[in-house]
């Protein structure tokens, strides 16, 4: 079964890769006999060869006078075939990656009114936090890095931390002071060999308490609280709440201090 989900990963159908290792394991077989082994109706059989001849996983020879037989194609042969889907898979990237502003465009157009989501437990964070990497821009945000961890598993984090570096997604980020918040940019991302780092500033921890995690990207207000008896995230899809909580992180940004 191992071997059999392997091959449905680099493009062959469960019943491909199951003829396919039936094959390598016999040799060659005649379509009656593959029937037999695999448990595949012979109606359906002559479809599954089709498919694995065309992929070049077998060919076929003639044995005696009339036994037309399958033989399956030497195993290295197949590294062409995720070679292949590599460079469909690329093509794909680059095509979709032009029209990304265009379909982010449309998407635009149709929204005529807020949207407000809501997201409950620990699945919910991460709902929340793998939404911001969609944006389009730099993140502007809050945050209390004293006691993020405590919330929100580190490995969880580590990995968040990642996508955005690899995305090019940087940012501002305003913080309670602590020796944790200096040390935050070096300990976790520097360390772990990021390129892409965030600018953090803080504030006094007396004055700014903050019991959430709080992004501003493209028309949406993003929130997760940092409280195990309601932990929530909400996603404000909002033009001008956007701008409100932007124009409030700027004031902030100012009085902040650079760590």
């Amino acid at each position: 079964m191992k071997l059999q989900n392997i091959l449905a990963n680099i493009g062959l159908t469960q019943n491909e890769a199951k003829c396919y290792l039936a094959l390598l394991k016999s040799g060659s077989l005649t379509i009656q006999e593959l029937s037999k082994k695999t448990g595949i109706h012979r109606v359906n059989l002559y479809s599954v060869i089709q498919s694995l001849e065309i992929k070049g996983a077998v060919s076929f020879t003639i044995k005696g006078k009339y036994r037309k037989q399958i033989v399956p194609a030497n195993p290295r042969s197949l590294i062409e075939l995720i070679r292949k889907k590599q460079r469909v898979l690329k093509k794909a990237e680059l095509k979709f990656t032009d029209i990304v502003p265009e379909l982010t465009g449309l998407m635009r157009q149709a929204k005529e009114h807020t949207s407000i989501r809501y997201f409950e437990g620990l699945e919910g964070a991460k709902q929340v936090f793998n939404d911001t990497l969609t944006a389009g821009g730099d993140l502007k945000g809050f945050s209390n890095v004293n006691i993020l961890h405590e919330y929100i598993p580190e490995e969880l984090m580590d990995e968040y931390r990642r996508k955005k570096s690899d995305l090019g997604l940087t940012g501002r980020f305003i913080v309670p002071l602590s020796p944790k918040a200096k040390n935050y940019v070096p300990e976790k991302y520097t360390a772990f060999g990021l390129s892409n780092v965030p600018e953090v500033k803080c504030l006094p921890a007396d004055l700014f308490n903050f019991f959430a995690e709080m992004d501003i990207y493209d028309d949406k207000v993003s929130i997760v609280s940092l409280n195990r008896e309601e932990q929530i995230g909400i996603i404000i899809e909002s033009k001008a709440v956007s701008k409100s909580f932007s124009s409030i992180f700027e004031v902030l940004w100012k009085m902040a201090k650079s760590v």
